[in-house]
């Protein structure tokens, strides 16, 4: 592998992207976003291509050594390959136990809704991408909605835990950072429940109402026995 960095006073290379050969195609490093995009097009991944041969010539083309001769290209006139992908979520764990929906509906792909006990709060997602062709294309970044607040660089993992959640509900969301070298930006949703303590629940606040009501009358009966005993002594007196 070899790498030519692009002029930085070209204006379609301004953000001095760094274009790097490969055995499967010709990538492009943009340093500004930490993102890669691949350029494969006809037998280019069958070509051999030299280390230490390149080169940039005057009008900004960019030119490569191979076996063959050169490979010579502009920035400008490359079109990204768009390909088909699809996200997958390939485990899903409560306590650190695999998760296994009902036999109606096997896969976790598919389930609509996960609900959970208040002592199921220790969730592990594991996720992939599928795609014929995903080098350099898998940086995904995550968030569960009800808990962060912003996306999260997956930064090479698969697999996120999130530990004590509280009860509430949830919607695990995972995406491509490279929206543009996809046909459909790849993305997948989940979403799951958590479901509160009886002692946290419209029920037993309701019961504590009419515990309340029920403890001041008799507060109140209490005192106003009281005051009538006190007045009957005042008046034996």
């Amino acid at each position: 592998t070899w790498y030519c960095p692009a002029d930085p006073h070209k204006k379609e290379d301004k953000e001095e992207n760094l274009w790097i050969s490969s055995q499967i195609g010709i990538f492009k490093f943009s340093p500004s976003s930490q993102t890669v995009q691949n350029y494969n097009y006809g037998g280019l991944h069958e070509t051999v291509l030299s280390e230490s041969s390149c080169a940039q010539l005057s009008d900004g083309k960019i030119v490569f050594g191979n076996f063959l001769g050169t490979l010579t290209f502009h920035p400008d006139s490359l079109r990204k390959t768009k390909i088909k992908a699809n996200l997958v979520f390939t485990k899903f764990q409560v306590n650190s136990k695999d998760f296994i929906p009902g036999s109606a509906l096997p896969d976790i792909n598919y389930s609509d809704r996960i609900s959970l006990n208040h002592e199921e709060n220790v969730i592990g997602i594991e996720f992939s991408l599928l795609s014929d062709q995903t080098f350099g294309r898998e940086q995904l970044e995550y968030r569960l909605m009800g808990f962060d607040k912003i996306w999260r660089n997956a930064e090479g993992r698969g697999k996120v835990v999130y530990s004590q959640l509280a009860p509430g509900t949830y919607t695990f969301q995972v995406r491509s950072l490279n929206a543009e070298d996809f046909l459909k930006r790849p993305f997948r949703a989940l979403q799951f429940s958590i479901a509160p303590p009886f002692y946290q629940t419209g029920w037993a606040y309701l019961i504590y109402f009419f515990l309340l009501i029920a403890l001041f009358h008799l507060i109140r009966r209490t005192v106003s026995t009281i005051l009538h005993l006190r007045q009957d002594i005042i008046l034996e007196k």
